[in-house]
């Protein structure tokens, strides 16, 4: 939105939908679902815009209209935060990224969890997208 100049009398809430609507125009997205919390614009509840569909045309499961109760993948995001948390931990004198995998997957647990493959896996390969591990769960 900051390429266009906003007219005053633009509400909080057409900000928003025009920027839903940018949005769907230049991605590949098709559907999408805003949420904004600014007590000041919105009050103590904030504004959800949704806009779209859950999926493209022929999909499966069958696409339907983005409601304020669809429930999205979070994608990519969490592999920034979760590399960030793991050089922090690193800076401060926590673990290497040369550690396998293996100890830190039974460190709270007396169920032993991962295969011999698995636990030889370095917390670098896993940072670095380069474990090769399945991209989805029930992947190969």
């Amino acid at each position: 939105m900051s390429d266009q100049m906003i007219d005053a009398t633009t509400s909080s809430a057409q900000i928003v939908q025009q920027a839903a609507k940018k949005y769907l125009g230049i991605s590949n997205a098709p559907g999408c679902c805003i949420a904004v919390y600014d007590e000041k614009s919105f009050g103590t509840k904030g504004y959800v815009y949704p806009k779209g569909l859950s999926g493209v045309a022929g999909s499966s499961p069958a696409p339907f209209s983005v409601t304020t109760d669809t429930v999205f993948e979070i994608g990519s995001v969490t592999k920034v935060f979760t590399s960030t948390l793991l050089a922090v931990a690193v800076k401060a004198g926590g673990p290497s990224l040369d550690d396998t995998i293996g100890p830190y997957l039974n460190l709270f647990s007396a169920n032993v969890v991962g295969t011999p493959v698995l636990d030889a896996i370095q917390l670098v390969q896993f940072a670095t997208h380069t474990s090769g591990m399945p991209e989805q769960p029930g992947t190969a």
